[in-house]
């Protein structure tokens, strides 16, 4: 696993703080998962340039545990763990709890107990034992002397790791060869890696002469950072506005050589990481009824980006009149965002309220902690299966509506932007925008018609 020093993650930290860039582009532009990004940030913002030094050592059982109950206590997600404590990973945490889930007491202590020395001074003569101690520590030095044998040298180690570039391009063999001829004989490197001394030399020829790509690559390089969206049939129309007269395959092989990625349509966001704690049945079976308020309750999480930014949305609908009850923006995904939502739709319960609420079988909804906060109220919960929209297709259908009717017609300067008029839609749909399954009334009209509340 590849380590980075404390300066470079400074300097990321900086440049995802400072600029307009999110952390997807910031870890694009460095070659960088973009959750190592955001678990630097994190670090930093708790802990400052301490945070972002490299954690050595164990964690012993006493350290473990103080992290599991302030999680629990405070109710946060692994990521925020792992960064207030400064622990490598969040999986580390998430391994831990698992463990002590499953009584795993063992698992808990940072290493195996040694097992104890038993004297059997009585059992054997003293003669014996010498005798015996020496050959054992002569068994021992010949065995190392076996084992140092058989350990293999620094060469062989390179020569080895050469063959598995057999199936490479000749110009990553070619590159490999060059680092290592300074050190080993040129016929051995090539003879390792099956690379033609012909070949070697013309690539050598090559990589020394100027690139003749290179005004091509600039000229590419500065439209794309000016239009990040543009894929390579635009950048080929703008070059030819300046005077190329190049074909849009050209332009696509080169963009292909310098890694630079264009920004795609956003697809539907999915919160999917596996299964965690726990998966609860489907209680809901696609009956997105309900016979009075606060019975059946659906929720999920959507992504909006604007500018190479994101804001995402979680909302709960009430099945009875599809009116969104509560709703959270963040600009990130956390476990934070759906514990607000969720507590917000908790202030429209009655007494004797307690509604069941389906959702998809997103990591937020099988945290300990958003289930033990649904507990709390008594409310029942229920997740889609796997990978099917369709068990949740009220909330899909709504968001279908707010990107249809607002997010796509519209352009937005800013997140802030977009985020206004997110909540402006919101209080539109529920109040004027009329339904015909609702006798032609909005949701909040069928509510107070009907229940007069």
């Amino acid at each position: 696993m590849a380590k980075y020093h404390t300066r470079f993650k400074l300097k990321i930290v900086k440049q995802f703080l400072a600029g307009p860039l999110g952390g997807r582009l910031v870890a694009r532009q460095h070659g960088l998962p973009y959750s190592m990004v955001y678990r630097w940030v994190a670090r930093f913002q708790l802990h400052g340039a301490q945070g972002l030094a490299a954690a050595h050592g164990r964690y012993d059982a006493a350290f473990r545990q103080t992290v599991l109950r302030r999680m629990w206590r405070d109710d946060l997600s692994y990521s925020e763990a792992a960064a207030r404590f400064g622990v490598g990973n969040a999986s580390t945490i998430a391994r831990w709890e698992r463990r002590y889930h499953a009584r795993e007491v063992a698992g808990m202590s940072p290493s195996r107990q040694p097992r104890p020395d038993h004297d059997r001074s009585e059992e054997v003569p003293e003669a014996r034992r010498t005798g015996s101690a020496q050959h054992a520590s002569n068994d021992r030095r010949v065995a190392g002397g076996e084992r140092e044998a058989a350990r293999p040298t620094g060469a062989s180690r390179v020569f080895r790791r050469l063959r598995t570039l057999r199936k490479k391009s000749n110009v990553e063999k070619a590159q490999a060869v060059q680092t290592l001829r300074p050190r080993y004989a040129l016929d051995r490197l090539l003879d390792e890696v099956g690379l033609p001394r012909s070949t070697f030399y013309h690539w050598q020829r090559r990589s020394a002469a100027p690139d003749p790509k290179a005004g091509l690559k600039a000229a590419v390089r500065a439209i794309v950072d000016s239009h990040m969206r543009y894929g390579y049939r635009r950048v080929t129309a703008l070059l030819r506005r300046k005077g190329w007269v190049i074909n849009h395959k050209r332009v696509q092989r080169v963009m292909q050589e310098l890694g630079l990625q264009v920004l795609r349509q956003v697809g539907k966001f999915r919160s999917y990481r596996g299964p965690g704690h726990q998966v609860i049945p489907d209680r809901v079976q696609r009956n997105f009824t309900a016979d009075a308020p606060n019975k059946r309750w659906v929720t999920d999480i959507t992504e909006f980006a604007v500018g190479g930014e994101k804001c995402y949305l979680s909302p709960v609908m009430d099945l009875y009149n599809n009116e969104i009850i509560a709703f959270q923006i963040a600009r990130k995904p956390t476990l934070n965002l759906v514990q607000t939502m969720v507590r917000k739709a908790f202030k429209k319960l009655g007494k004797d309220d307690a509604p069941l609420l389906h959702s998809d079988q997103g990591w937020h909804y099988q945290h300990a902690a958003y289930r033990r906060l649904l507990g709390q109220k008594g409310i029942t919960q229920s997740m889609s299966r796997k990978g099917n929209c369709l068990d949740n297709a009220a909330m899909e259908s709504f968001f279908g509506l707010l990107k249809t009717e607002f997010f796509h017609p519209n352009r937005f300067e800013s997140i802030a932007h977009l985020q206004d008029g997110i909540r402006r839609y919101i209080r539109y749909y529920n109040h004027k925008r009329i339904k015909l399954k609702l006798n032609g009334l909005s949701p909040v009209e069928y509510r107070t018609q009907a229940v007069g509340v």
